[in-house]
Order: structure tokens, then sequence, then C-alpha cells
């Protein structure tokens, strides 16, 4: 009974800090006009950026302190935000006037999906390598 309770705290907690980071890193992918608002949109990216930076940490608490689940959970966001910045990218809106101010950037989205990239990439190591494995169980 003790571990049943433990892996539903540690699943979770994965599925928690899993749906919250995806939730902003998509946030902060997605390119929206923001010609019209004022400081050009900074204030939602500042909000999404602080969420994604605080579920990032949370993501990298949970695996340091070797949660169940933690690196799969970090394997999942990172892949959700790389595929989310690729379709964004290929789906970057058209301006054909010139009069629209698009945010974020190309340039910034590629530097997204190098970041999540990177995280991805470290999350698969972990995984592969067996590192900070958690005390009671695979994953």
């Amino acid at each position: 009974m003790k571990h049943l309770i433990y892996y539903v705290f540690c699943g979770l907690t994965a599925l928690t800090l899993l749906g919250v980071q995806s939730f902003f890193g998509i946030l902060l992918i997605t390119p929206r006009e923001v010609g019209g608002t004022l400081f050009g949109g900074m204030f939602l990216v500042l909000m999404c950026l602080g969420g994604w930076l605080l579920t990032t940490a949370g993501l990298a608490a949970t695996i340091l302190a070797r949660f169940a689940g933690a690196r799969v959970a970090l394997l999942c966001a990172s892949a959700i935000q790389v595929i989310a910045g690729i379709w964004s990218l290929l789906n970057y809106p058209d301006d054909a006037d010139g009069n629209l101010i698009f945010s974020p950037a190309p340039n910034e989205i590629y530097w997204m999906i190098a970041v999540a990239g990177l995280l991805l990439f470290t999350s698969v190591y972990l995984i592969a390598q067996g590192h900070l494995r958690p005390q009671n169980g695979r994953f």
C-alpha cells in the first residue's frame, strides 16, 4: 500500500509538471500578431517564460529527488515543445502587406526549439544511461 501511494503521488506530480510546462511552452512558441498591443505583447511572454522556467525547475527537482516518471515526463514535455515549434515554423503567418508584427519571430522559435531539443537530448541520455534512476522503479 505504501508503494501504491508513492507511485500515485509521483505520477500526479510528473503529469502536472508535464501538462503545465507543455502549456506554457506552446504559448511561448505560437506566433500571434501583437502590432496594436501595449509593449508588443511582452507581458504574456514574461508570464509564460516565468511559468516555463518554474516548471522546468520543478521537473529538474523531481529528477534529482528521483521521483518515478520524472525523466519520462521531461522527455514527453520536451518532445511536445519541439513538435509544436516545428509546427509553428511550418505554419508561420504570412504578412503580405508588411504591416503586421508577429511575436515570436522565426529566429526566436529556432532558439526555443534548440532549448527544448537540449532538454529532449538530456532526458534521452538520462534514461538510456540509467542516471538518476528512481530507487523504487525503472523510469
